[in-house]
Order: C-alpha cells, then sequence, then structure tokens
C-alpha cells in the first residue's frame, strides 16, 4: 500500500477535519483511490484504498480499504474511517460501566450470552443517558429532602447565606418515605408466588 501511496499526486490529498478533539478539530490530510483487493494472490473485488496523514508528520500514514460504493464521497470515508475512536470509547465505557472484562467462562457460547447481555446493558445506559436533561443529570435528587433545599435557598431577614447554608448541610437527613423505601426493598422470588396456570 506504501508504494501504491507514494506514487499519489499533491492534487489527490485533501485536509479535512472529521471529529473534535480536546483542543478543537483534529485535521488530517486524505486521499483515496480505487483499486482491486487481493486475496491469496487472486483478484477480487474493486475497493477503496484510504490514506490518512499526519499534518505535523507527513511520514505518518494510516491505511484503510473500504468496500463503499464507488459513488461514495471522501468526507463519508474519512468519517466512518474515524470512527474507530468512537468504538474504542464504546469498548472502554463497556468496561467500566457494565463490567464487559469481567467474565470467567470456558466455553463460547457463555463468552457469547455473557457479552450480548453486557452490550445489551450499556446500550440500554446509553438510551438513558440520551434522555436525561443536558444539566442537571438528576433534578429529582434534591426532593429527597426539600426542606434542606428550601432553607438553603431562601435566607431569612438579617441572616448570613453562608451560615444557614452550613446549618442546613449540618442538619441530620430525614428518613425516606415509606413508598420510596418499598421501592429500594429487593423483592425475594418465593416458591408459589406465581403459580403455573392450570391448562
Amino acid at each position: 500500500m506504501a508504494k501504491v501511496v507514494a506514487q499519489w499526486t499533491p492534487k489527490q490529498w485533501h485536509r479535512l477535519a472529521v471529529h473534535q478533539g480536546e483542543k478543537g478539530p483534529i485535521e488530517y490530510d486524505w486521499a483515496r483511490a480505487r483499486v482491486v483487493d487481493s486475496r491469496r494472490r487472486l483478484p477480487t473485488d474493486e475497493v477503496w484504498l484510504l490514506a490518512r496523514r499526519s499534518v505535523s508528520k507527513p511520514s505518518e500514514v494510516a491505511y484503510y480499504l473500504s468496500n463503499a460504493g464507488a459513488s461514495t464521497p471522501l468526507t463519508t470515508l474519512a468519517h466512518v474511517a474515524s470512527t474507530r475512536y468512537t468504538i474504542e470509547q464504546c469498548f472502554e465505557e463497556a468496561k467500566d460501566d457494565v463490567g464487559l472484562d469481567h467474565y470467567e467462562v470456558r466455553s463460547w457460547p457463555s463468552w457469547h450470552r455473557y457479552i450480548t447481555l453486557g452490550m445489551m446493558a450499556l446500550a440500554w445506559l446509553a438510551l438513558v443517558r440520551a434522555k436525561l436533561p443536558a444539566e442537571d443529570a438528576f433534578p429529582y435528587a434534591p426532593a429527597m429532602n426539600p426542606e434542606l433545599v428550601r432553607t438553603a435557598a431562601r435566607p431569612g431577614p438579617g441572616k448570613n447565606a453562608k451560615a444557614i447554608q452550613k446549618t442546613a448541610l449540618a442538619m441530620p437527613a430525614k428518613k425516606s418515605p415509606p413508598h420510596l423505601k418499598k421501592a429500594t426493598v429487593r423483592r425475594r422470588w418465593r416458591p408459589g408466588a406465581f403459580p403455573k396456570p392450570v391448562a
């Protein structure tokens, strides 16, 4: 691939910023060409050969093969090639949030089931996170102790707000209401709790 890319003219290279970094958009030089792929030294399908070159270090070039259609624009190819970082982030979150790497199995079916359930759990968490508001991800949390929030938010006449906030935070937290307490109790299965229907 390096020999093929070395023959490309400067006009084939285009500078694109396809994703955001911590310090702003990250730019690379991208180029592409239609080539014939080979398997076992035999020609197969016609694919895209995509090259990504570093702006600061032109000697660093990454190569991609894509089976996208011949009419696919360069921006789309570059965007899809850059999703590798998104996939790595997805696996990192899966390991941290749902324990994707904590399996101890010895057979393929067990491993496949564990990984499938882990990815399903991560997809559910992503859906819940997408539905949360942008600010105050847990807006219902202050309602657990409304007196504490009300006292800290409304300073009385002639009193310092910082002193009231310290007093409010020093107050012992009240017990949760009964309906919230029942919701947090883990229900245990009892024999006969779910009788089978009689045919």
